[in-house]
């Protein structure tokens, strides 16, 4: 899964230049920028993205590019 509040063309551009093929080949479901309201710091992307899996927080782990992108705000709001 992804979940990125950059534009739909640029991460599935980016995945096929690095992975090649299909973006969705790679990835199970990828959430963007397009697909929500307001961009991170919110949490609405990451609610998006665990919906679509059907899945809890606590059920899927998270890597963030930006030091302070994954803030007290988004973890309190995933809980």
């Amino acid at each position: 899964m992804i979940a990125t509040t950059t534009s739909r063309e640029n991460v599935e551009t980016l995945i096929r230049v690095t992975l090649g093929g299909n973006p969705h080949h790679w990835f199970e479901t990828i959430s963007t920028g397009e697909d929500v309201a307001i961009k991170k710091s919110d949490p609405e992307v990451y609610q998006i993205t665990l919906s679509r899996l059907a899945l809890q927080a606590d059920q899927a782990l998270a890597f963030e590019d930006k030091k302070m992108a994954f803030s007290l705000r988004v973890v309190l709001a995933l809980m």
